[in-house]
């Protein structure tokens, strides 16, 4: 199996195309996704512990799963301006979503949640601008892989209108990431 062919599998996919296990909360079990690691919480040495809480797997070939949650405290301390056009949301949370064949990690992307993870938005690529010799954030950017694969994890948890989302956050939706201009 090659890696397009993987992203084609998902973008083609429907949420009923795939099973849910949520991996949290009262007596639901573990995902068998572990990340173990130092703590960077403290100056002494800590076993961290990191589990992703929910795994997708696709009904047509169960060799072919996403799983998400993992991660979540990796990216934080960025509070981009694209924040704004959510009025109830004051902060940003960043996670990885992987993709797993056969057991093995194939492919990792990252994402955004807002609104205390309500809504799932793909983590969009700055570009950039030279204006009067200062350079300005012209927009963000997401690929339309992206864009469906953030869209298909969203819909896993959510009822929040994705691509209204995505309008409001005025992300623009591009086949491939430009070169800053």
């Amino acid at each position: 199996m090659r890696l397009s062919e993987i992203h084609r599998i998902i973008d083609e996919s429907s949420n009923e195309d795939w099973s849910h296990i949520p991996c949290w909360g009262a007596d639901s079990g573990p995902s068998f996704r572990d990340a173990w690691g130092k703590s960077t919480r403290s100056d002494s040495w800590e076993l961290h512990h990191d589990s992703h809480s929910h795994v997708l797997v696709y009904k047509e070939d169960v060799q072919l799963s996403i799983s998400w949650g993992a991660w979540r405290d990796r990216m934080t301390g960025r509070t981009p301006d694209y924040i704004e056009a959510f009025p109830l949301v004051d902060s940003v949370d960043y996670f990885w979503a992987d993709v797993f064949w056969n057991g093995s990690l194939v492919d990792r992307h990252g994402l955004v949640a807002l609104d205390q993870g309500r809504i799932y938005l793909p983590l969009p690529t700055p570009i950039y601008k030279q204006v009067d010799g200062e350079t300005e954030l012209a927009r963000y950017e997401a690929t339309r892989w992206h864009t469906a694969f953030a869209r298909l994890l969203h819909y896993v948890e959510h009822q929040e209108n994705f691509d209204n989302a995505l309008k409001r956050a005025k992300f623009h939706v591009v086949d491939h990431i430009s070169d800053d201009e």
